[in-house]
């Protein structure tokens, strides 16, 4: 079975109106976090073989910190489509990483694509859990993720930096 990681970005800066929010960085709290998520990454033994990554200065840095403390990096691919891509385009990329042989992929991007996604892999309803940031869902996909049809997908395990559920 194939394996999808779905994180959020860390809490980024509102500090500077006058940037563009491509080039938005972390808080301070969001490094703090995306280290911390990184290091549960790396206990719980959930460490990806691929990485799909929006391009914005926050998700970048998200992905860099994750990675910190563990002892080999997997490929990342930075994809355009990704800045705040919506769940059908999310799903692209993860289908065409499948395609290519990954097996555990983890996803960074934005909201609502991120929440969107989740909801669609768990919940035949539509209902579920919004990712605020710096959260992760591991997910087990149903049939090697070829269709992430709503339900398809098992919730493996919940990251989130206070502990929310």
């Amino acid at each position: 079975m194939s394996q999808l990681i779905l994180v959020r970005h860390g809490k980024s800066a509102w500090d500077s109106p006058a940037l563009a929010d491509h080039e938005r960085p972390l808080k301070h709290r969001g490094e703090e976090d995306s280290e911390r998520l990184g290091q549960w990454l790396l206990e719980g033994d959930w460490l990806p073989d691929r990485v799909l990554c929006s391009p914005a200065r926050r998700t970048r840095q998200t992905w860099e910190l994750l990675g910190a403390s563990w002892p080999q990096l997997p490929p990342v691919e930075y994809d355009a489509a990704l800045y705040l891509g919506e769940r059908p385009t999310l799903m692209a990329a993860v289908h065409g990483a499948l395609a290519e042989g990954a097996h555990r992929i983890m996803l960074i991007g934005h909201n609502p694509g991120i929440s969107d996604l989740l909801i669609q892999c768990l919940r035949a309803d539509g209902t579920g859990r919004e990712m605020k940031t710096a959260h992760c869902a591991v997910l087990e996909l149903a049939a090697n993720g070829e269709a992430l049809e709503p339900g398809s997908a098992r919730l493996l395990a919940y990251w989130s930096p206070r502990g929310e559920e």
